[in-house]
């Protein structure tokens, strides 16, 4: 995110049609080609005045990842030290090493939204990696327990699900913004560069990384917990599916209806920029997406429980519920009012929307029915 506790930018992009920002156009006819790599301190202001164009190479991009992943296992196979603590330890510290590095990359190239899709290739990583040094991958009734298949189907599909409807243009055709949350914390410094990218490795890059992590705890439980000391599945099992399976759905709900919305009203004059989004689940809750990623993670606490039911796992599961909460705090107090405070200015009649409908939980589905959309 860009805030010390802000989402990185895909994860807060939704909120964009209501007060977030437009996501990156590769070239400057918004095509296929590659931005080119102008010096850092060639930066050109866009409509936005709250973003600076910062253009990355989608080259860079790819070397971003592919470097991060490489340092992310280089400590987990070279590194004695971290090679003999226990999994979930080497699990930090491999996707510390892998943030570092990224950061490193974002640094050399003057743009913190590199950062931005490491919040969803994580967990999957850091799945697969899990079930691999404790029963391997190989699809075999011997090898898998029926819940770490489930679990794991689920964090994949939670992955795809983002890189299919929200895709990161950094991929191909590299960025051509940063974000204005990033923007905004550089003017905060006043241009001290030095201090701003300090600030960003503790807080924009590696406290994410935290968040994110322990709120993926529950589900690294599971997945490393051999079959033979797996409980059979229960009923807390069945809930937390239920759980899980409906933020992703909700999550998929949110950002079509967005995209629809978007689309539509890119035709109009003005176009999205002024509007509010008051349709599908926008009309129920302020931010539906951040309430469908907080119960995406809370979801996996059922499975935790159904592995601490029978006395059968090796974690205390007790502190297991602080990742999701801390990830619900983070949502709540930090990245929302964010989004509402830039909404605010930017859409007239906003506090009407924030007097009528709830920030995340839709606590009446007939709150805000008869709500209009409003334009500026």
């Amino acid at each position: 995110g860009a805030n010390p506790t802000v989402a990185p930018t895909w994860a807060v992009a939704p909120s964009a049609g209501n007060g977030g920002s437009k996501s990156s156009k590769g070239g400057k006819d918004g095509g296929g080609a590659a931005p080119a790599r102008p010096r850092p301190s060639k930066m050109r202001p866009t409509k936005d005045p709250l973003t600076t164009v910062r253009p990355c190479h989608y080259f860079d991009c790819w070397i971003a990842y592919l470097s991060g992943l490489s340092g992310g296992l280089f400590p987990l196979y070279f590194v004695p030290a971290v090679m003999e603590r226990p999994i979930f330890e080497r699990g930090l510290v491999a996707t510390c090493c892998a943030t570092v590095v990224i950061w490193i990359v974002s640094n050399a190239n003057d743009n913190s939204s590199i950062y931005d899709p490491y919040w969803a290739l994580a967990p999957p990583v850091l799945a697969l990696w899990f079930k691999s040094e404790t029963g391997g991958l190989e699809l075999t009734g011997e090898a898998w327990h029926p819940r770490q298949l489930i679990v794991l189907g689920l964090v994949l599909a939670w992955a795809l699900r983002f890189h299919v409807m929200v895709p990161w243009e950094g991929w191909w055709k590299g960025l051509t913004h940063e974000d204005w949350r990033y923007h905004d914390i550089r003017v905060s410094f006043e241009r001290n560069e030095l201090m701003y990218w300090m600030f960003s490795l503790t807080s924009l890059h590696l406290t994410p990384t935290f968040l994110v992590y322990f709120a993926f705890a529950p589900a690294a439980m599971v997945l490393t917990t051999p079959k033979f000391a797996q409980p059979e599945l229960c009923m807390y099992d069945g809930v937390g599916s239920v759980v899980v399976l409906g933020a992703i759905m909700l999550e998929a709900w949110a950002d079509e209806t967005l995209r629809t919305f978007r689309a539509t009203h890119a035709r109009t004059v003005p176009p999205t920029e002024g509007k509010i989004c008051r349709e599908g689940p926008w009309r129920y809750s302020r931010h539906p997406n951040y309430f469908g990623e907080c119960l995406f993670w809370l979801g996996f606490l059922f499975f935790s429980l159904a592995m601490a039911a029978d006395g059968h796992s090796t974690t205390d599961p007790v502190w297991l519920p602080a990742g999701p909460i801390v990830m619900y705090l983070f949502f709540r107090f930090a990245s929302l009012p964010l989004m509402d405070k830039r909404s605010l200015v930017r859409r007239p009649g906003y506090d009407e929307v924030m007097r009528t409908t709830p920030a995340m939980a839709p606590l009446s589905f007939g709150f805000a029915a008869n709500t209009k959309d409003k334009e500026e």
